[in-house]
């Protein structure tokens, strides 16, 4: 799979996989994408146990989202008409968790990745010192 994915990419997939942080609390590692078709996946970890599966969102630009796996062998066999397959957006960087991702998609019914409109679905936790309670 690391054709799909730069070196740097690929390692940090594989170590995302390993860690046992909440998949909604990672950043997308890279946005998966075909040229000229309204849909990406944005891409948290790989199953270190078996790189073949990919675990983030899948978005298509009509309002529809998923979180789920993905097989990573099979996205390389998957060509358009035009012969056009899946590429790594290599201009994406993930700045954001994936549930500000996907939280804004939802709000917006499309892929969102201006830092500005995403910086807005950011929850902060709450500090006990600002909790009033009476």
């Amino acid at each position: 799979m690391k054709h799909l994915f730069t070196n740097t990419q690929y390692q940090q997939l594989l170590q995302n996989g390993s860690n046992k942080i909440k998949r909604w609390d990672l950043h997308p590692v890279a946005k998966l994408t075909m040229p000229g078709h309204a849909f990406s996946w944005l891409l948290t970890d790989i199953d270190p146990q078996d790189p073949n599966v990919g675990y983030g969102l899948y978005i298509e630009f009509d309002g529809f989202i998923a979180y789920g796996s993905v097989d990573l062998k099979e996205l390389l066999t998957i060509k358009d008409e035009m012969g056009f397959g899946i590429e790594n957006d290599p201009s994406f960087n993930a700045k954001f968790s994936l549930e500000v991702y996907k939280s804004a998609h939802w709000w917006h019914g499309h892929l969102v990745e201006d830092e500005e409109m995403l910086q807005r679905f950011v929850i902060e936790p709450m500090r006990y010192s600002q909790l009033s309670l009476f």
